[in-house]
């Protein structure tokens, strides 16, 4: 048999066949040349549409050290306010630490409100 018709029928059958020749097709150098440049070709269109470093700094995916330095510090920040309110620091519930802290200045918000409007002025 040729080897074009051996390579249509691993098309449909796939590599587990048990068959001599066409595990020497398969590693034969014709066939293994062809995978050579497909896998070549694949691997110089992904790197031709790879993004850039200049691109993925302006669309802000990739940080500068400068950037890495205020996410730290805005990080500490926050660690520190969920220290005060109790938050323990390996605490994995971090959401729930927060959205209990914005209730309490939210329900803190409104009774000063209602103070206000009845002419109440607590100190």
């Amino acid at each position: 048999m040729n080897n074009d018709v051996f390579r249509e029928v691993l098309k449909y059958v796939g590599n587990s066949v048990d068959h001599k020749k066409i595990d020497k097709l398969l590693i034969s150098s014709p066939n293994m040349k062809r995978k050579l440049e497909f896998v070549s070709k694949t691997i110089e269109t992904k790197l031709k549409t790879r993004p850039s470093l200049d691109d993925l700094r302006e669309k802000n995916i990739l940080k500068t050290e400068e950037d890495l330095i205020k996410i730290k510090e805005n990080k500490e920040q926050v660690n520190k306010l969920l220290q005060k309110e109790g938050h323990k620091l390996k605490d994995s519930n971090v959401a729930p630490s927060i959205s209990n802290l914005v209730k309490k200045m939210d329900f803190e918000y409104k009774k000063i409100l209602i103070l206000h409007k009845l002419g109440i002025n607590k100190k």
